[in-house]
């Protein structure tokens, strides 16, 4: 903490720095394993490591049919799925401004961000509880899940907490070329 009583970046860049290094190595952590449902559709397993909480985020992706996607492509969109989730959640509270979202996520989406952004400010500024809980601790992702849909869409939902509240954040990511887009970001 800074001696005014502010958070650093320490936190967010030794998470970012985590996060993006075993993105690109589901192995290393033994995660990674793809098995199949009763409905003989592949699901992809395994863990996300990040500095904040204690534990491992296991993550969970079903894919509709075989042969679209590897398993370390699925280990990285679940990477990236955990960090626009928490990010937007930053995002939301004040935390951080809408532009740090820029690359990962489309304009309308940021522009519908930024609305509710206005709005739980001005709830924030009515209940000074909210605003103690909402901006000064931080957020701790659970785990992720979700659904390859098709070979350009990705519906994914996030657990987090922020202090003892729990959030369900759902991401959709479209393909565009070769690069994955967040389009819908919510959180409730």
């Amino acid at each position: 903490m800074a001696g005014d009583g502010r958070r650093t970046n320490n936190e967010r860049d030794a998470w970012l720095l985590e996060t993006s290094r075993n993105a690109y190595d589901p192995a290393a952590d033994g995660g990674g394993r793809t098995r199949l449902t009763e409905q003989d559709l592949p699901v992809y397993e395994g863990v996300i490591h990040v500095g904040l909480g204690a534990q491992p985020v296991p993550y969970r992706i079903i894919a509709v049919c075989e042969g679209m996607l590897e398993g370390h492509e699925f280990h990285a969109l679940a990477v990236s799925t955990c960090r626009i989730a928490c990010l937007t959640a930053d995002v939301i509270r004040g935390k951080l401004p809408s532009s740090s979202l820029r690359r990962a996520v489309a304009a309308p989406c940021i522009k519908r961000i930024e609305t509710l952004v206005y709005l739980i400010g001005v709830q924030m500024k009515r209940d000074i509880e909210l605003n103690a809980r909402m901006r000064y601790l931080p957020v701790v992702p659970h785990d992720v899940s979700g659904t390859l849909v098709s070979e350009t869409s990705l519906e994914m939902a996030v657990r987090l907490t922020i202090g003892g509240t729990v959030y369900w954040s759902t991401i959709r990511l479209e393909r565009f070329g070769c690069r994955w887009v967040c389009v819908v970001a919510d959180m409730g």
